[in-house]
């Protein structure tokens, strides 16, 4: 379950950097990383759709390109193997509070102003190629 004190530090820091970057994007944050004399708040990434590009995973770049982006703030949370293969992933959306966003109402309507159009907003995935080879 995700804490209110959670929710309160990820709006405001998610509203802060869409401000400042004016352009969708989502936190992250590493489930066994903590900051040094912080050991119970996860600490916060935010990367911006171009970034997310690089992924080219289509389900995180459709999270964030689906939502608006002055409403919700998209969190992923991971948690790498102990070997670092492989890595889990949980996604949630979490409102941003009405107050918080009456209180930056010209800011956000600047920067929504500012985004592209949605269809400028391509997602890039791997394509694979599979040959299959015969022996006769």
């Amino acid at each position: 379950m995700i804490s209110s004190s959670f929710c309160v530090t990820a709006t405001a820091y998610k509203l802060h950097k869409f401000l400042q970057s004016r352009e969708r994007g989502a936190l992250f944050a590493n489930a066994n990383f903590r900051m040094e004399g912080h050991p119970h708040q996860p600490a916060f990434d935010w990367l911006t759709f171009d970034q997310l590009r690089e992924t080219r995973d289509s389900i995180v770049q459709n999270s964030v390109i689906r939502y608006d982006p002055a409403m919700v703030v998209c969190v992923f949370v991971f948690l790498p193997s102990e070997s670092g293969n492989s890595v889990a992933m949980w996604r949630r959306k979490i409102n941003i509070p009405n107050n918080t966003r009456l209180r930056f109402q010209h800011e956000i309507g600047i920067a929504k102003a500012g985004l592209r159009k949605d269809k400028d907003y391509v997602v890039y995935v791997d394509e694979y190629v599979y040959v299959l080879k015969y022996r006769l």
